[in-house]
């Protein structure tokens, strides 16, 4: 609850606040640096795929700034969405991701990912990875065509 009210009030993406904490430093990290932060890195990754963390993840990709869920997508995410979409507590996770998308080329570059696993995805019982790709085609008006082809 605490995220979301320094959400709506604008306090949520400080450094060396309640978010950078859990998110352990990623706020606070200096953006020229070059070299990942591997600990850090490893520690989020964790947190997406563990039966509690996964609803904080979730509940972060619905309230953070365009800027932050970019930088979340590309860290966590980009490359991984298959991995991620058919693990049992991941898959929420990723739905959030897709349900709170921002732009289209995020979405292109979610479709290009999973588009050619939604069959799998049907089989394993992860329908609601496929079904929010859909409802994020409808909310951002594009990439119907690539979604169902």
């Amino acid at each position: 609850q605490v995220v979301r009210i320094q959400a709506k009030e604008k306090k949520l993406e400080t450094p060396n606040g309640l978010l950078d904490k859990l998110l352990r430093g990623l706020l606070s990290t200096d953006p020229t640096r070059t070299m990942p932060d591997q600990r850090r890195d490893a520690a989020n990754e964790a947190t997406i795929k563990d039966p509690v963390g996964s609803h904080f993840m979730q509940l972060v990709l619905q309230v953070v700034s365009a800027e932050l869920y970019g930088k979340l997508y590309g860290l966590y995410f980009n490359g991984r969405l298959h991995e991620l979409a058919f693990h049992p507590n991941a898959n929420f996770v990723v739905q959030s991701l897709i349900s709170n998308v921002r732009t289209s080329e995020q979405l292109r570059g979610i479709i290009d990912e999973l588009g050619t696993k939604f069959q799998d995805l049907i089989f394993k019982g992860r329908i609601g990875v496929v079904r929010s790709t859909m409802d994020a085609c409808c909310k951002l008006n594009c990439c119907h065509e690539e979604a169902v082809g």
